[in-house]
């Protein structure tokens, strides 16, 4: 039976920083391997990946709700958090608050997270955990294309 606690302390021990928000997005999209048998690695300072071999790039936050965001990922992961444990609907000048950005940034925030999950179930209605609930947040198709590597 999974855990059906998930706060913010989980979280934080969970998702530190946007380095370790954007390994998960990337493990949930993408395989380590790229197709030329090469492996995937980090960027430094950019949001992309690049094989080792053929040194093809893929940016996972294309296509998602991150896409062209300056908004750090830690905070998305936060707001989805909020949106899931929230007992009615969350509104734009609650997240505003907890997340202590513009009103702007977090109508957008939530705006997307509504647009991407209309009517999803909440967090402890179908006992999921927090991890599952953002992969498929990530996987809901947005805006852009995604491409994807074919194996």
């Amino acid at each position: 039976m999974k855990s059906s606690r998930y706060g913010i302390s989980s979280l934080r021990k969970q998702f530190p920083d946007d380095d370790a928000c954007l390994e998960f997005v990337f493990n949930a999209l993408y395989d380590r391997r790229c197709s030329c048998s090469g492996m995937f690695r980090r960027i430094p300072g950019r949001r992309q990946f690049q094989c080792s071999k053929c040194r093809s790039q893929v940016a996972p936050t294309t296509g998602t709700i991150f896409h062209k965001s300056g908004t750090p990922l830690v905070l998305w992961f936060h707001a989805i958090l909020a949106f899931f444990n929230a007992k009615g609907t969350l509104s734009a000048k609650q997240l505003e608050r907890d997340l202590e950005v513009t009103y702007k940034c977090a109508w957008r925030i939530l705006s997307l997270i509504r647009k991407v999950l209309p009517g999803f179930p909440r967090l402890y209605d179908h006992n999921l955990s927090y991890p599952d609930l953002v992969t498929t947040v990530i996987k809901a198709r947005h805006g852009g294309t995604r491409r994807r590597k074919v194996s």
